[in-house]
């Protein structure tokens, strides 16, 4: 039976934990799908503002990429938005508060 070793376990595991964390904690994962930059975005919950985070996915994807809104996120709008968009696919399936 084939084992690994301690420490390639641990780094593994870190490197694991790491991305998971910093992936949830930008309320945005980006992907590339066919060249063009894909934004979904999640929600934080709990009534705080999650413009910060669809902001940053209008920068990053809002010029020919796709913009993806899940369903069961409920997103808190607390301020107003004018992102600036070319060429972008939205696709709404959140629900506004």
């Amino acid at each position: 039976m084939a084992s690994i070793a301690p420490t390639t376990f641990n780094l593994l595991f870190i490197l694991l934990f790491g991305f998971i964390n910093v992936t949830k904690a930008a309320g945005v994962a980006v992907t590339d799908v066919l060249g063009r930059p894909q934004c979904t975005v999640f929600a934080k919950g709990d009534q705080v503002s999650d413009v910060d985070n669809i902001l940053e996915a209008f920068n990053i994807c809002g010029t020919s990429g796709t913009i993806i809104f899940p369903e069961d996120e409920n997103y808190w709008i607390d301020r107003k938005l004018n992102p600036l968009v070319r060429d972008v696919n939205i696709q709404w399936r959140g629900e506004w508060t």
